[in-house]
């Protein structure tokens, strides 16, 4: 199974999927972590600019993290964000957010997406936390033509 960690700092979810015996493992963060790159697949760039671009992936990972950056995305590019996490989920999205205040912060509340999630036929919610800012989504399985 595939992993992306979107705003994966330095590495701490890449690191416990790597103990776990996942091989095929993506980070990306706005930060120079070229100390991941020995082991993971690592890529540089500003998700606050980049996402809101065209596709930032050519890829599909099974599993998409998206934990704490979220609140880091102006409102106006927060839903676009999300449609290009689910571009490049093939299995399960696990989005986790907090409003932080401060300088650096946007309004960013996971009963937002939840509600717009509940939008997309192709997706099930199968865990939703409000208080903890929590949502994990999973592609529903489709039957292919043989």
């Amino acid at each position: 199974m595939s992993v992306l960690d979107v705003g994966c700092g330095h590495g701490r979810h890449l690191n416990l999927f790597y103990n776990l015996g996942f091989r095929k493992l993506t980070g990306i963060d706005i930060v120079n972590r070229s100390n991941l790159s020995r082991r993971y697949n690592y890529l540089k760039f500003d998700i606050r600019e980049e996402f809101t671009r065209e596709p930032f992936l050519q890829n599909k990972f099974d599993i998409v993290l998206c934990n704490f950056v979220l609140m880091f995305i102006n409102p106006e590019y927060q839903i676009k964000v999300i449609d290009q996490l689910f571009e490049v989920t093939n299995k399960y999205l696990l989005l986790e957010t907090r409003e932080i205040g401060g300088n650096y912060s946007y309004p960013c509340y996971i009963q937002n997406f939840y509600y717009y999630m509940q939008t997309k036929k192709e997706f099930e919610i199968i865990y939703y936390n409000k208080n903890k800012e929590r949502l994990t989504i999973k592609r529903k399985w489709q039957q292919t033509d043989i």
